[in-house]
Parts: C-alpha cells; structure tokens; sequence
C-alpha cells in the first residue's frame, strides 16, 4: 500500500509518477548461485511526488527489505574515468577547506576506496563508518563496521573537521532526519560534503534503469538547495558531477529553517511531465524489443535492428553489473541478454539477483561468446570500447543511450 505521508514535510497529497514492480531490492550484492538469483527477494519502486515539497520517494519501500551488510560492492576503482572523479572531488572539497590537518568522517564509506585517496592529502584523522565495512583496513584508516545513527553519535569524542557522505542519502526516506545528524557531527567551521544522483539527469537522459529499489529518495535541482537550507546548511559551492549525473555539494553549518519551503506548481508540473516521457521511453523501447534482433547487419552497422523478425537473434552482453546493469536485465525483459562483463572481482563468477544472468570477468569474453556489449553509462564507453577492442576488434559495443 502507498504511503500518501510524505517523509520530510508531513504533506499529505502526492502524485504517483512511476511504478516499477518486481525488481531485486539490492542492486550491489550478487548472489554465487543461479537458483539463489533467480529467488531473490524483490519489491516494487512505486515513485510518489509530495505536492507540498516536491519530494520524490518511493511510496512502498520497507526498510526491513533493505540490511546493508559484508558482501554489498559498490567500488569502482577500477575504472580510468572514476578514478579521476575521486581525484576531482577531494580537489573540490579543498577549494573550500584543504583536507591537511583536518579529522575526517565518510559516513556510508564501503570498502574505503575514496578515503583512502583523501588519506593521501595529508589529513590529521582519517575515519569511516558503513554496516558493510571490511573489518580490517590498511593504515591510515580507521574503518568501523558501524550504523551513523543516534548510538554512534553519542560515542564520538571529536566533531569531523569535513564530513564526506557520497551516495547515501538516496538510500534513506528521511533526508532531514541523517542531515541533522550530519550537522550534529561536525565542528562549528566544519565543512559537509554530498554527493547523491541528480533527478534532472535521470529524467532528462529517459534513464528508466536508474530507478534501483535501495534508491528510495531522489533529488531535483531545485528541491536539494531547499532541503540543506531547511536542515541548517548553506551551500559553500556546488557543481553537476560525473558527467552531470551527480551533485557534488561542499556545505557549512548555519542556522536551521523552521520548515521546508514548499515547491512551486511549475517545479512540480515539470517532475510529473518528465516521468511521462521516461516512461513512455521505457514502454516503447520494450515493446520494440518484442522480437530483438542483434544479428550480422547491426555488427557491421554498428545499429542494432530493433525490429528485426529473426526468431534466433544472437545474444548480447552488457558491461557493468552494479545498479544499472542489473536494473536493465529485469526491465529489459524481452531483450536478448546473454549475461554480463565486470571488472570488480567481487562480482565476477555470480548472478544478477532477479535473473540469474551469469557475470564474467573481461578475461572470459571472446568473439565466439561475445560479439555485441551495451554500456547502460556513457561515462565509461570509450575505455570499454578501447578494452574489448584488444579482445577482439570485430566485438561492437553500443551505448544504450544511442537506443532510447
């Protein structure tokens, strides 16, 4: 049943904008056996807009669902193009406070990947908390397998100098609730740093994969500014990440507002006719994959014939089976996908929870057994492109924007 109360503001009228039922409640944790996959707990992704504040949540979600733990793998480290990003961010925090001398927390920290970058700046302390935190780290860092809730509040002895928190609060019904955590954790000159996907690039990409259940909270342009002046933040700067797919967001504490201030009908006018539009995307891009066909024209053509009546199509690969991989395996049911390439180790040798798609290393791939991949980001096409072309020059690799 959908909860018409929005989580933030109280309001109490919505609109639905999008439902998407059966899909895996965790996107970041890949089973190792096929009937395991296929079993997986799923839920529905039912996207309400709060038509006080414009909130935009998911209506069914059930945390309970949702325990993060050893064995969630989000890293990327792997990839030329995140790396970079890593080394922009910690240049962007230090355009507005250097990271030398300071106490750092990374709430939501993984494996460490990103802390261990910033640890290289010179930073006085150097800690991070996440349930699915490894148990040892190497030094400097201090990993705990830890919730940053109230307990872990009480117990800390010194506010963090610069609180890092990158894709977490998307996670979460309650943004205002872990803000003011966030605020309470920091030093009276501290500096927040957020990081979360950015609505306006989901929608005006018509990326329908980027809707993942552990995704439960999304944030357009204009309601993220109101919602860190609301929980007592100001923005020192702030930029479109990762190709404009992120908020990046350096803030400092300042006095909070008494209430969220309301959205306007134009705000909420242009989010509802968005989600129109992705989801005819997704409803047409589907049906055109009734009877898909990948066959030798679109490996010369480099096109894929979207409405080829072959009844035999070969099959194709996806690379990358984190959120959006494994979202467009459930929702691109009529596709012919054939399995998965990634480069985690952590992924490699499981199966898409949902599905049961096999994931393989790109060592395993060759023409014989992969002769087209789709890349669901563009963000990493061109290393792709550059990485199956060793394997093998006659592999095509698409973008799957290029089929919307």
């Amino acid at each position: 049943m959908c909860k018409t109360i929005c989580p933030v503001c109280g309001g109490g009228q919505t609109d639905t904008l999008l439902s998407l039922s059966n899909i895996p409640v965790f996107v970041n944790v890949l089973p190792d056996q096929l009937e395991e996959a296929k079993e997986f707990v799923l839920g529905t992704q039912h996207l309400a807009q709060c038509n006080h504040c414009g909130f935009v949540f998911n209506c069914e979600f059930e945390p309970e669902k949702v325990m993060y733990d050893t064995g969630y793998h989000a890293e990327r480290g792997h990839s030329a193009y995140y790396s970079r990003h890593i080394s922009r961010v910690i240049d962007f925090i230090e355009s507005v406070k250097p990271v030398k001398g300071q106490r750092l927390l990374e709430v939501a920290c993984g494996g460490g990947e990103f802390l261990a970058e910033a640890a290289k700046r010179g930073p006085k302390d150097v800690t991070g908390v996440d349930p699915s935190a490894p148990e040892t780290a190497a030094e400097p860092l201090n990993l705990q397998k830890a919730l940053f809730d109230d307990a872990y509040l009480e117990k800390m002895t010194c506010p963090a100098d610069i609180l890092m928190n990158r894709h977490m609060i998307e996670h979460i019904l309650n943004p205002l609730e872990m803000l003011a955590r966030f605020r309470r954790a920091l030093a009276p000159t501290g500096i927040l740093y957020l990081e979360t996907p950015r609505l306006d690039w989901i929608l005006e990409n018509r990326a329908f994969f980027d809707f993942p259940y552990e995704h439960c909270a999304y944030y357009h342009d204009a309601f993220i500014e109101r919602l860190l002046k609301a929980a007592g933040f100001e923005i020192a700067a702030m930029e479109n990440s990762y190709d404009g797919q992120y908020f990046s967001i350096c803030a400092r504490k300042s006095t909070p507002q008494p209430a969220l201030t309301p959205a306007s009908e134009a705000e909420l006018c242009a989010v509802r006719q968005a989600f129109s539009k992705l989801e005819r995307t997704y409803t047409e891009i589907n049906r055109a994959q009734a009877v898909p066909g990948f066959c030798a024209e679109t490996r010369r053509s480099g096109k894929p014939d979207l409405h080829s009546d072959s009844t035999h199509p070969d099959g194709v690969f996806f690379w990358g089976a984190a959120a959006k991989g494994v979202m467009c395996a459930n929702l691109l049911n009529q596709w012919p996908i054939a399995g998965f390439i990634d480069k985690n180790v952590h992924k490699q040798g499981k199966f898409i929870p949902g599905t049961g798609h096999p994931v393989l290393a790109p060592e395993q791939i060759t023409y014989e057994l992969v002769k087209t991949v789709i890349v669901e980001n563009d963000v990493y096409l061109t290393e792709i492109q550059a990485e199956a072309g060793k394997i093998d020059p006659r592999i095509v690799v698409l973008s799957l924007s290029s089929l919307l």
